[in-house]
């Protein structure tokens, strides 16, 4: 439960949790690695599965975006290495899809600056990457709060095991967006947040300066996100308790 800070064993939790299914005939294959040289654990990890895994939930530290000069729009990081590797793994018979929980709280160097997320710079995910889909944001919780803090990089924990029960959950024809039937809404994802903004600390060194609550973002800002590619959870006007 407390390795690495307790966040896989609650992306577990939140899998078997949203997929409604505990004790049902699927399979869950974990798999810790590093992959700060390349993806290789994708393969092994379809081959130990017989080539029968469909989707892939990746949580990891490396950043989402690199910055690219004070005025440019961020340089979208990861997403095509990781998708050439799912390509050549369809051209094997092996076709998956991807899900990317990466670091959006960094724009890759370990400075003031680093840690500050310019929203506005935020570039599109979508591209010539279609196996890939990338998402951020995560339940505003303390026992969220406290995995973030916990962890040396702060990277945000996110909401990985949430997608991955409810993509297990839905059948084909179905969005997960669906929140009649996909809400998220649980004791502790009863408020949302970004998970990123500025995470340098407050002056008590107690709390991060900015995880931009889900309630102090505005509606054409969340609306740009959307068309940008990217899946984040939401409240809905006029639905009480729907994530």
């Amino acid at each position: 439960v407390n390795f690495l800070h307790g966040i896989p064993a609650y992306h577990i939790r939140e899998f078997f949790r949203m997929s409604g299914n505990p004790g049902g005939s699927g399979k869950l294959y974990v798999m810790f690695a590093d992959c700060s040289a390349n993806w290789d654990a994708l393969e092994i990890m379809q081959r130990a599965a017989g080539g029968m895994i469909n989707q892939i939930g990746i949580w990891t530290e490396q950043p989402l975006w690199k910055a690219n000069g004070a005025s440019e729009q961020y340089n979208l990081n990861l997403v095509k290495g990781l998708n050439d590797v799912a390509v050549g793994l369809a051209e094997q018979n092996q076709p998956l899809s991807l899900i990317l929980s990466a670091n959006p709280s960094n724009t890759g160097a370990d400075t003031t600056e680093g840690r500050q997320i310019d929203l506005n710079k935020i570039p599109s995910c979508i591209c010539e990457s279609s196996r890939i889909s990338c998402i951020f944001g995560q339940a505003h919780h303390e026992k969220i709060s406290t995995m973030q803090m916990c962890n040396r990089n702060h990277t945000p924990v996110g909401f990985l095991g949430a997608v991955m029960g409810a993509i297990a959950k839905a059948n084909v024809h179905e969005s997960i967006a669906w929140v009649k039937q996909f809400n998220l809404f649980a004791d502790d994802f009863q408020e949302i947040e970004l998970g990123f903004g500025d995470i340098n600390l407050d002056e008590a060194e107690e709390n991060f300066l900015s995880l931009n609550r889900y309630e102090s973002l505005s509606p054409s800002l969340l609306d740009e996100l959307d068309d940008k590619g990217y899946i984040f959870p939401i409240k809905y006007a006029g639905r009480e308790n729907g994530i």
